[in-house]
């Protein structure tokens, strides 16, 4: 390592050794100056969902300051990130740092090559330059950083309910076991390998069909199962790749904008709401979300890039084709089936699809589709913007249609790039599920007459689809609360907090205050003026564990709610509360996972 200082600028720049093939995560190089502690470090992109931050001591040599870092591009052909990190350091100054990156439940460190070590920052004001070199060459290690274990994340307390904690623990297992058995369907006659079955009933109310956009979502919780461990899930990615593949080569009405097809794997032709543009999108992002995974697993990229464009297997870049000619249609479906026009959740799905698409496309060598990708997903930046209706106060579901809709939950949870815009933490999506559950304590009866579980602990509002809605699961009289729609709330919250987390800060606006302030069931309750609030401050606690009762209140709402043995249909009654709909519906299950993924995430970040 050089340091140099140079005469009259208190700052100091240290280069570090490249990240071995070995090593989890290493700085490449910072600099500390004007009370800032920035800098680079090289990531093993071990699965898609991760958190890294810088762990500082202050000049007194006290730790527990902790400074989230941010992604900045890859992975590289040996499958390695780009992170940077921009550390406001306080009066109490910095004296040494270490980084730790927490991922699939292990936590590695570099603290500069071992134990005692660390990486020292000292800004000189000698004007006389200086040279030292390191006493050994830094190496891997995952072992515990000299110094005091560090402190967590500054949130005072916790707004996590014991209740829901016990329930997840127990019911997960079983929310897998129905999700997996509706993949691939033994049950189901000619079912080919790779369908999946939107839920486990036929006759007058049949999902017994493979839907483009659900699918997708199921796969998406079978990746992160993969990632998890549980590597006999690979076969399954394959057998829904050449699945796939043959839907592709369907002739059909729409094309690749098809909502549903049998599933032995023929078209579906008969009169339905189409095309939905939504499907593509969601499906080529699973397929590139998986394909990560398997390459950090030490997979072959040959086959990657085989169901990337191969003749013969490639799925991922004819959907991200049909993305890029069809994301401007003005008449297509909202993933409900109903309603025809330009739709949140559509575009944010797309947005994602195309920038993940142009990173996937440089993993593979496909330069000149990754820069379409990446021109196209740039003009989808301000398209997606048209969806904020100042007037209102809150995202529209639809261009010039349909204003507040549970598909705008859903769009910031499955659209969300991690570049801020309409993600979870986004101040119009808070300031939109406020409006939304207010209306929703209007719409159905159960919200004002079921306000309490069991125990008397409180539940949240119902959600269905949006007000006004008639489908009832079977026929058309009056819709019901989903539980997929109520759950979208928990994650969109969860995904909020675990942002301001990482951020280190909130920042309350007029728009998110709504739900900070607005009144239980539909707010928060608090009392906090806008404003920003750094981590540690009472403000910031609050928010962080008011966000944390908020989302499993939600999940209070539908376990109260649900049916016997943890199965879960699609809807229940908006009067009396019990489920019905079709049993089993795999979104449903694939809502909960992942609201839980979302939930432990928080915790691990707060705990």
């Amino acid at each position: 390592m050089v340091f140099t200082a140079i005469r009259n600028v208190l700052a100091l720049i240290i280069v570090a050794a490249v990240c071995t093939a070995a090593q989890e995560v290493k700085v490449n190089s910072y600099t500390y100056a004007n009370s800032k502690l920035t800098g680079s470090m090289t990531v093993q992109n071990l699965a898609y969902s991760k958190v890294v931050n810088v762990i500082y001591a202050n000049t007194a040599q006290t730790w527990g300051n902790t400074c989230a870092a941010s992604y900045t591009s890859g992975p590289d052909s040996t499958n390695k990130e780009t992170w940077s990190f921009n550390c406001a350091i306080g009066s109490a100054g910095i004296s040494q740092f270490y980084v730790e990156y927490k991922v699939n439940g292990n936590t590695y460190y570099d603290n500069n090559g071992g134990s005692g070590k660390n990486y020292q920052v000292t800004a000189s004001t000698t004007p006389t330059p200086t040279t030292a070199t390191p006493t050994a060459t830094p190496t891997p290690t995952t072992s515990t950083p000299s110094g005091p274990t560090p402190a967590p994340a500054p949130v005072s307390g916790s707004g996590f309910q014991a209740d829901i904690t016990s329930y997840l623990a127990a019911a997960l297992p079983n929310f897998k076991s129905f999700l997996l058995a509706n993949i691939s369907p033994t049950n189901v006659n000619g079912a080919l390998p790779g369908s999946i079955i939107a839920a486990t009933a036929s006759g007058a109310n049949n999902y017994i069909y493979h839907w483009i956009r659900d699918a997708g979502l199921v796969m998406d919780v079978v990746n992160s199962l993969y990632k998890g461990g549980d590597k006999t899930l690979e076969k399954t990615f394959w057998d829904h790749a050449a699945f796939t593949k043959r839907l592709q080569s369907q002739t059909t009405l729409t094309g690749f904008g098809e909502a549903k097809y049998y599933v032995n794997g023929n078209a579906f032709n008969d009169p339905w709401c189409r095309p939905q543009n939504d499907g593509p999108a969601v499906r080529a992002s699973s397929f590139i979300r998986f394909s990560r995974a398997y390459l950090a697993n030490g997979g072959s990229l040959s086959r990657v890039i085989e169901i990337y464009n191969s003749t013969a297997s490639g799925v991922i870049k004819p959907d991200l084709e049909y993305v890029t000619r069809n994301y401007n249609a003005a008449d297509n479906c909202d993933l409900w089936e109903e309603q025809r026009g330009q739709h949140f959740f559509t575009v944010a799905v797309q947005r994602r699809a195309l920038y993940e698409g142009r990173d996937f496309a440089n993993l593979v060598g496909d330069s000149g589709a990754a820069t379409y990708y990446g021109q196209q997903a740039a003009l989808l930046d301000a398209k997606i913007n048209q969806f904020w209706n100042a007037g209102a106060g809150s995202v529209q579901t639809t261009l010039n249609a349909r204003l507040l809709d549970a598909a705008i939950t859903l769009g910031a949870i499955h659209g969300n790039v991690g570049d801020g815009l309409f993600a979870p933490q986004d101040d119009r999506i808070l300031a939109t599920i406020f409006q939304l559950e207010s209306g929703f304590i209007n719409e159905y009866t159960l919200n004002q007459n079921v306000k309490v579980d069991g125990s008397g602990l409180p539940l949240s509002v119902a959600i269905g689809r949006y007000y006004g809605d008639v489908y009832d699961g079977a026929g058309s009289t009056k819709g019901n609360p989903w539980y997929l729609t109520t759950l979208s709330v928990a994650e969109t919250i969860y995904r909020a907090a675990t942002a301001y987390v990482k951020a280190g800060s909130i920042t309350v606006t007029a728009n998110n205050q709504k739900l900070f302030n607005g009144a239980s069931p539909a707010g928060l309750g608090l009392n906090i003026a806008t404003g920003t609030y750094a981590a540690g401050s009472a403000n910031f606690n609050a928010i962080i564990q008011g966000l944390q009762t908020y989302g499993d209140k939600h999940i209070r709402r539908v376990k109260y709610h649900g049916a016997a043995g943890y199965h879960f249909n699609e809807q229940f009654n908006r009067d009396s509360g019990f489920a019905q709909g079709v049993n089993d519906l795999t979104w449903s299950y694939a809502s909960l996972i992942t609201t839980n993924y979302a939930r432990e995430e928080l915790k691990a970040l707060t705990a």
